[in-house]
């Protein structure tokens, strides 16, 4: 439940405005309740609400804590104020301070601020008597059982994070991110909520002073960990409401447009499989079991289907594709062969099937074990059709061709400011930008790939005289 505390601090309450005013009337908890379904639709359209809310005060209103709004730290009576006011009181004052937008629209003409002990600061603050705090603006976007009956259930980030009708991650760097998620800082000190993700900006929400807003972060404002940090704070840990209707994942570009791809684990021991949440257990998959993946996402995780040895028949469950794919954080190289090539299951290269890449095809390679490449292929619509995922010698690559096009870090046959964008994110280790064709992106010919690539690559895209051609070998 939402935490009712009354101050008994005895302080007196100094109003700002010309005269006192009297508690204003909440509409009950019992009345007639809101629209609070929980589609994401239905979440965005909350948010949107609240920021573009636009409401007249009809006397002179601090700011809280003096943040101030249009160059002042009040909001001027008669002038028209755009979203909803920020306060963190809660009950010191004798009234629910913290309110829903439907709660604060009947009383937004007669609210008022004051100077008082604030219990959440542990010290004295001037600002509205009525408004919502970030977790309050939280509880209201998400709706559901986080609105208990017109209030929002949640006045505190810790009750939000550790609410049964939520699920909290943490450690969640920011590629892992998704429409819907609420953020919170390493302190708990605040939360915001995630409107939009695409390859290059977060759209947020928040509730914070004066009033709530909506702004746009890069992606790229990652520490060295990758976790998201945005004015100044790290934002790692997200909750999802557990009622939220699911948002579409973004897929792994690189992978995933090959699927269905067959083939077994290349691990050396059996794992666990999960439901779609990534956390509870639906089942196990063997070393030898011969699995379909059916989607690789951008987060590192796949959707496979795979056999169920005791009772016959398959489920399908999630893993990561790092138990599949065993270069899935390097290189992913095409090659031709006008030669047939012998594939192997596993990575010991022991036990040869009838799998062959076949003369003329071209095929992908992305891992290496001792002596042992991993490919991805194309089979024969005699043989089903589709791709497989298997292992061959290295010493078949001597028969192969490839060319390299430097600075092509995403494989799509130019070299442009993207590729200096994957590569940017790439070297952040940012989930979703973990598979870049190395070859071409060792722009220096080190053998790796660091800062130094991109900054060559930078120099390239800009036309520095000096940078005109890649490769771009730096003496030393």
């Amino acid at each position: 439940m939402k935490m009712r505390i009354v101050s008994f601090i005895a302080a007196a309450i100094v109003f700002l405005s010309s005269s006192s005013s009297p508690a204003v009337n909440i509409t009950p908890q019992n009345a007639s309740e809101p629209d609070v379904g929980t589609s994401f639709s239905d979440m965005l359209a909350r948010a949107e609400a609240i920021v573009n809310y636009t409401w007249t005060p009809s006397r002179r209103i601090a700011t809280w804590n003096d943040n101030p709004y249009n160059g002042k730290n009040y909001f001027e009576a008669g002038e028209t104020v755009v979203g909803m006011p920020y306060t963190l009181f809660s009950w010191e004052l004798g009234v629910d301070s913290l309110l829903s937008l439907e709660q604060y629209d009947n009383i937004a003409a007669n609210n008022y601020s004051v100077t008082a002990y604030c219990n959440s600061m542990n010290a004295e603050r001037t600002g509205p008597v009525y408004g919502s705090c970030c977790a309050t603006f939280v509880s209201e976007v998400f709706g559901g059982e986080f609105i208990n009956g017109l209030n929002p259930r949640y006045d505190s980030v810790y009750g939000i994070k550790n609410s049964s009708f939520g699920t909290t991650l943490y450690g969640v760097t920011a590629g892992d991110i998704r429409p819907g998620d609420a953020l919170s800082n390493t302190s708990g000190g605040h939360i915001i909520w995630v409107g939009g993700v695409t390859d290059e900006f977060l759209t947020i929400y928040e509730q914070t002073p004066p009033v709530a807003r909506k702004r746009t972060v890069e992606l790229s404002s990652v520490d060295d960990k990758g976790y998201l940090v945005y004015n100044g704070s790290v934002y790692s840990t997200v909750t999802r409401s557990n009622e939220i209707d699911a948002v579409p994942e973004p897929k792994d570009e690189l992978f995933n447009e090959y699927c269905p791809i067959k083939g077994y684990p290349c691990t050396d021991s059996n794992f666990e499989v999960t439901k779609k949440d990534r956390t509870t257990r639906c089942g196990e998959i063997y070393t030898s079991d011969y699995c379909t993946i059916d989607s690789v996402y951008a987060d590192g995780w796949c959707k496979v289907t795979f056999p169920l040895t005791s009772t016959g028949g398959t489920l399908t469950g999630y893993t990561p594709i790092s138990n599949f794919i065993y270069g899935h954080d390097h290189v992913k190289t095409a090659y031709h062969t006008d030669e047939r090539i012998q594939v192997y299951p596993k990575k010991e290269l022991s036990e040869a099937l009838s799998w062959w890449i076949g003369a003329g095809d071209t095929f992908y390679a992305f891992g290496k074990y001792g002596s042992a490449i991993q490919v991805l292929y194309p089979v024969s619509d005699a043989y089903g059709g589709g791709y497989k995922i298997g292992w061959i010698d290295e010493s078949e690559l001597l028969h192969c061709s490839h060319d390299i096009l430097y600075g092509d870090v995403n494989d799509d046959g130019v070299v442009n400011s993207y590729d200096r964008f994957i590569l940017t994110r790439y070297l952040a280790c940012m989930k979703g930008y973990r598979t870049i064709n190395m070859l071409a992106a060792d722009v220096n010919l080190d053998g790796k790939v660091s800062p130094e690539d991109r900054m060559i690559l930078a120099r390239f895209l800009s036309g520095w005289s000096a940078y005109s051609e890649l490769p771009h070998v730096v003496n030393r």
